[in-house]
């Protein structure tokens, strides 16, 4: 599967198939600058249908505000760490957590545009999907398809047998963070409580 930030994709793999799949670039509202009743609606019940279909997993998910990392392989070790705290993995699974998302780079960067990175992968440790959210304001270097640092780190982990769930997630949260003003609203939240009503 492909999800894109701004027209740029990158591939998420399913255990059964790889279907392309991009979401559109941010661009101005097709009715600017004399929207119409109808085009709002259509606006404001897209906004729904995000907020809606994130808010089961965000409510769940762990959030760091800072990261302390400063290189791609400190953030993926901090992202399990993350889980670890929250109470969804089991430390004697760390080592083995960090191996997967390195594994998953390993056939391609999940460092994305806009300042994003999607990490993820799918292990045996967990059965459900699990995510977290986590910031670095100054940015780290995560070999990204722009090749500019990345600041707003979305990892998930899912089940082996998971087929469509974290693929959802996965476009809708690219879609919600697609909207400049939420990165950047995003980016200036000091508490956990901050991102999630930013992201909700």
């Amino acid at each position: 599967m492909r999800v894109s930030l701004g027209g740029i994709g990158m591939e998420v793999e399913t255990i059964t198939t790889k279907v392309d799949f991009c979401l559109p670039p941010p661009s101005p509202v097709s009715c600017f600058p004399f929207p119409s009743r109808k085009c709002k609606m259509m606006c404001l019940e897209k906004k729904g249908y995000l907020m809606e279909s994130l808010k089961p997993y965000l409510e769940k998910s762990c959030f760091s505000p800072n990261l302390n990392a400063d290189t791609k392989a400190r953030v993926l070790a901090e992202l399990t760490d993350l889980f670890i705290a929250n109470g969804d993995l089991s430390v004697e699974h760390r080592q083995a957590v960090i191996d997967a998302l390195w594994e998953r780079e390993s056939k391609m960067s999940t460092g994305m545009q806009l300042g994003i990175a999607i990490p993820h992968a799918k292990i045996a440790q967990v059965d459900r999907l699990i995510v977290g959210i986590a910031l670095s304001p100054q940015g780290i270097d995560f070999d990204s398809l722009d090749r500019q640092f990345s600041n707003i780190f979305i990892v998930t982990l899912s089940p082996m047998d998971e087929i469509g769930t974290h693929v959802r997630f996965l476009a809708d949260i690219s879609q919600r963070l697609s909207n400049d003003a939420v990165r950047d609203k995003l980016l200036k939240c000091e508490t956990h409580a901050e991102m999630l009503r930013t992201l909700c």
